[in-house]
């Protein structure tokens, strides 16, 4: 579907299946970067999204596909960002204040809430945290107490979000976002929605 002469990484649906949005690395004279590009099924055109010169990682179409959200580095710091599908500004959602380093953002299917990974206050380790769809509102969720997680994806109905440990053995948990409880449901390294009631997990 691609033929990048850098190569396509982290692939992800549009919400109507038309699209799909993905990362390409590369130089840009002396420095390193990596940008978003949509690919439009349809008609095989892929367009350039985004215009950045450092990291960039895991792009997630908002859930009526005119944003995208992605992560990317500036400095020490990473940070999670929005651009319109279609190409424009991007404008900072998390990475700032009190959360410095952050990845991997989500809207919820609601497109009302955010879910991201954060450093901890340590350095150590990652924790989930959510916050309002605008970065405000900056609440953690899970906590990795020195290990990292990684990989929040909400199911369908909002309620919940599945995420991943990552260690010797990586295993994977689902939050209730009401009542905070937190279930192991498997060992694997990630793992995604299918319905509310099951999971594909890489194993």
């Amino acid at each position: 579907m691609t033929h990048e002469a850098q190569g396509a990484t982290m692939p992800d649906w549009s919400p109507d299946g038309t699209k799909i949005v993905y990362v390409v690395e590369g130089f840009s004279g002396t420095l390193f970067g990596a940008n978003v590009f949509v690919l439009d099924l349809a008609t095989g055109t892929t367009t350039q999204v985004t215009n950045e010169s450092s990291g960039l990682a895991t792009p997630h179409f908002s859930p009526d596909g005119s944003s995208i959200v992605y992560a990317s580095g500036r400095g020490d710091r990473w940070g999670i960002w929005i651009v319109p599908a279609a190409g424009g500004r991007s404008r900072l959602l998390v990475g700032a204040g009190a959360v410095t380093v952050a990845g991997d953002g989500i809207l919820s299917p609601d497109g009302s809430q955010l879910a991201f990974v954060a450093e901890d206050s340590l350095g150590q380790g990652t924790d989930i945290w959510i916050a309002d769809a605008d970065g405000s509102g900056l609440t953690p969720v899970a906590r990795g107490r020195g290990e990292s997680l990684f990989a929040p994806r909400w199911s369908p109905d909002g309620t919940r979000l599945v995420y991943f440990r990552d260690d010797s053995a990586p295993d994977v948990f689902v939050l209730d976002i009401a009542t905070g409880e937190t279930t192991k449901v498997a060992e694997g390294s990630s793992a995604t929605w299918l319905d509310d009631h099951t999971l594909l997990i890489d194993v």
